[in-house]
């Protein structure tokens, strides 16, 4: 199965349009469902392309507007890329001529009528799995326990620093305010840094580099937001300090207040190494 690029119109506004036909050197109409090997890109991958392709050589099947740039059709093993350097079509464009099919529509398996189609692996009528064989899964559920279990750390720490102030208030209504406001704040950190961690990291990752019909993700931006959703925690362990030492003689912080706040500190640091060990890239394959 070959798409072709039959020309292109190059519009006033800027934009291209592309014509594509293909040629079919099976003796009998075969069908390619839209996705894994029957795609565009880049962008959307379904542009209004066939899924069913007459058998000979089908001329101006469809037409694609882009913008800059190339745009690509691929259909199982081969493609056809339209850009600005393609073939400018003439003034009369040609119109559709299918190359007449006096059988049946068969599917993949030749058999007429069938519904068989050829899955992300490339094989007809399969499963979609037998790619898949070489996909490497391991569970993370771990690292993920680790770094739930310090940002549970990191919030008691700064807990306890507000009752610390909450305990040297004495009544004062502006400490008070800003102990109840904190506190709010710091139960609020702790639950995006819990949905952080559960929800948007899989606790199985699975790595199928090379393997046919996956592709790989790159969660470099989720492991960066906990990061820095762990140096926040420090952060404002170092603010609730600062407000802690203006209630105490001297405005100087105790032996174990200094504890908590180093405590928040080593915490972070644990989190920037674990979160180092958890893999960036894995693979989605379907």
């Amino acid at each position: 199965m070959t798409p072709i690029v039959e020309c292109i119109d190059k519009n006033g506004d800027g934009s291209i349009t592309a014509h594509f036909g293909y040629q079919n050197s099976n003796s009998q109409e075969v069908s390619v469902a839209i996705g894994a090997h029957n795609f565009f890109a880049p962008g959307s991958e379904d542009r209004g392309q066939p899924d069913m392709f007459m058998s000979g050589r089908v001329v101006n099947v469809f037409t694609v507007k882009f913008t800059g740039g190339s745009l690509t059709w691929t259909v199982l093993s081969k493609s056809a890329t339209a850009s600005a350097d393609s073939g400018l079509c003439s003034p009369e464009t040609p119109t559709p001529t299918p190359t007449p099919n006096l059988t049946p529509n068969v599917d993949c398996n030749g058999v007429p009528n069938g519904t068989a189609k050829v899955d992300q692996c490339g094989v007809c009528g399969g499963d979609g799995k037998s790619c898949t064989a070489e996909c490497i899964t391991s569970s993370i559920s771990d690292l993920l326990g680790a770094l739930d279990s310090n940002a549970n750390a990191q919030e008691a720490n700064l807990k306890q620093l507000l009752k610390r102030i909450e305990n040297n208030a004495r009544g004062n209504a502006t400490l008070l305010k800003f102990v109840q406001q904190t506190r709010k704040e710091v139960e609020d950190m702790k639950i995006k840094q819990w949905q952080s961690v559960w929800t948007t990291v899989p606790v199985e990752v699975k790595n199928c580099a090379g393997v046919i019909g996956c592709a790989e993700v790159d969660r470099q931006d989720v492991l960066d937001t906990l990061k820095t959703q762990s140096l926040a925690f420090v952060t404002l362990s170092k603010k609730i300090a600062s407000k802690l030492s203006s209630t105490l003689s001297g405005n100087k912080l105790r032996a174990d207040d200094k504890k908590l706040l180093t405590s928040a500190r080593r915490l972070h640091d644990q989190n920037v190494a674990i979160s180092a060990s958890v893999p960036r890239f894995s693979s989605i394959c379907g």
